[in-house]
């Protein structure tokens, strides 16, 4: 299954969003309500999401400017990978998309379909709050 949240402009350069996404000890800010025990380090992070559980992560791949992905780890119950993609728009606008690719069976699909596409909705929706001027 694969989820793209909705596409937000930030009025920012695509330097100062990449600084702010490369480190998951920023990503708090830009969790959902529903995130409780939130640990991280730069490179990785784990919190519990309310009928979900405990989700882990570590990042595992950086392309400066342009993508910060991660893949689940440890104890979490799905295996997904969430990337949150830049598109330089100019000097100082971006374009933000957060993705979420996960192995579901087709019922679990079916129960965490809207529930994850919510998820990376306010996760964008609070990352342009939270970068915008």
């Amino acid at each position: 299954m694969q989820l793209k949240s909705n596409k937000h402009l930030i009025a920012r350069d695509v330097a100062g969003i990449y600084a702010f996404i490369n480190d998951f000890r920023n990503l708090e800010t830009v969790l959902p309500e529903q995130v409780r025990n939130f640990k991280a380090d730069a490179d990785s992070c784990s919190f519990e999401v309310s009928g979900i559980g405990e989700l882990a992560l570590l990042i595992n791949e950086r392309v400066e400017n342009r993508k910060v992905s991660a893949v689940s780890t440890g104890k979490s119950p799905l295996e997904f990978k969430l990337s949150v993609e830049l598109h330089p728009e100019d000097e100082n606008s971006t374009s933000v998309v957060i993705c979420v690719n996960a192995e579901l069976s087709p019922m679990l699909e079916m129960i965490a379909k809207n529930p994850l596409n919510n998820f990376i909705n306010i996760m964008s929706e609070k990352l342009k709050n939270a970068m915008g001027h």
